[in-house]
């Protein structure tokens, strides 16, 4: 894959293990060669990565624990126009294995915290632990078993900020 123009969508269709839920994510090039190595094992005996984390064109961020995928079905479509957006209102939704449907959480107190919560479930459970967590809207911790968490996705504004507030903190020029 390769040399596609700008505007080309890539439509992932995943269904993932102890779920009837499908999910749909829509990716730009880079994304999905992100997910594509991420999925592939070149090197045979490398582990693959406990979830695959980034921005999706329709302004969410999202995390999806790969040992869970069953299926992949990938489609591609030339737009008339790039639809890319980093406007997302809905609530950050979280599903878990054995459940058919989403936990919805309206949005957080801390975007950094947020930020965080995406950073430890990229660098898997070998380096955050077991257990991760953010505020919910009224400052509440939300506690998560990265084991049992299938897919999760927040407006990417609050992720962005999370990571604003995060560079900031620790003196990181944008």
């Amino acid at each position: 894959m390769g040399n596609y123009p700008p505007n080309v969508t890539f439509y992932l269709k995943i269904c993932l293990a102890g779920t009837s839920e499908e999910l749909g994510i829509k990716l730009r090039e880079k994304q999905w060669n992100r997910f594509r190595n991420s999925t592939v094992n070149l090197e045979g005996g490398e582990k693959v990565q406990d979830f695959f984390t980034c921005d999706t064109i329709d302004g969410k961020h999202i995390a999806v624990n790969l040992n869970k995928i069953q299926t992949v079905n990938i489609l591609e479509e030339i737009s008339m126009y790039i639809e890319d957006s980093t406007v997302y209102r809905g609530p950050i939704k979280i599903l878990f294995q054995e459940r058919n449907e989403y936990i919805e959480v309206p949005s957080t107190t801390e975007p950094e915290q947020l930020y965080d919560f995406f950073h430890c479930l990229d660098n898997g459970i070998d380096y955050a632990g077991q257990f991760v967590s953010f505020p919910d809207d009224d400052d509440e911790e939300i506690i998560i078993n990265m084991n049992e968490l299938l897919y999760i996705e927040a407006p990417q504004s609050l992720t962005d900020k999370g990571w604003e507030l995060w560079a900031k903190n620790m003196g990181i020029e944008d």
